[in-house]
């Protein structure tokens, strides 16, 4: 049993490019912004969290938002650089923040439908070891948008794979994606799925490569000009190594 490799992994064609071009209320550029926001709510939420807003506080800050995004002329909040997502949204919710302190009670909870699904609990929780440290929150919002692009890029590679009939390889072998990850001896995991070591170390290298080509595709969704996207890459891997 091996890994099965498809020479052309298919994406959505959602891109930040599409999003900042249009800032309009096309259906397509909802729809993008929307996916955007999904996968990276939490960097927004821990940002306010950062900033001394309380758990409830922080939820309906960052429901609104996305709320606010996702309207008519919402990406009015947008800064003059519009290269990177991660820049757009930091600049965007450090003047929601302060205009939020200027009309207090602006939102009020429950006032609207959610536009993100929060779970305030496990947020919590991954919020309480992000404050191990003592980073800035501008710091700390890079931190958490590295992390949240390696797990969108994860939950890709994860489809991708249980889509081919190879959960349970998957499942083996997704710790030696991690940097420094993946403690287990290859003989071991190779008993367990019935393959010979080689190909074991065989699949570990391919799902490697796979996770890196799902990253960069990741990127560009969140970069303007698709050229940013190995200086995007390269700084998140800066961010997570901790420089």
């Amino acid at each position: 049993m091996g890994v099965t490799e498809s020479p052309n992994p298919a994406f959505p064609a959602t891109r930040w490019s599409l999003v900042a071009a249009a800032a309009s209320d096309g259906p397509a550029a909802s729809r993008a912004l929307e996916e955007l926001c999904q996968a990276y709510w939490f960097p927004i939420y821990s940002y306010a969290r950062r900033r001394g807003l309380s758990p409830a506080d922080a939820e309906d800050q960052t429901q609104s938002f996305f709320a606010q995004l996702l309207e008519k002329g919402g990406l009015k909040f947008a800064s003059p650089d519009k290269g990177r997502m991660r820049t757009f949204l930091l600049t965007a919710m450090q003047r929601s923040l302060a205009n939020q302190r200027r009309h207090d009670g602006a939102i009020k909870r429950g006032g609207r439908a959610a536009i993100v699904s929060i779970d305030v609990e496990q947020a919590e929780q991954q919020l309480e070891r992000e404050l191990a440290t003592d980073e800035s929150p501008d710091r700390a919002f890079e931190r958490s948008w590295a992390n949240a692009v390696v797990a969108s890029v994860h939950r890709r590679l994860e489809a991708y794979f249980s889509g081919s009939g190879q959960a349970k390889i998957f499942e083996k072998l997704s710790p030696y994606l991690a940097w420094g990850g993946g403690d287990q001896p290859y003989a071991e995991i190779a008993a367990k799925l019935g393959m010979s070591e080689r190909a074991v170390r065989t699949a570990v290298h391919r799902m490697r490569a796979r996770f890196r080509d799902f990253l960069v595709a990741e990127i560009r969704e969140t970069v303007a000009d698709p050229l940013e996207a190995k200086a995007e890459v390269d700084h998140l891997k800066q961010v997570l190594a901790g420089r």
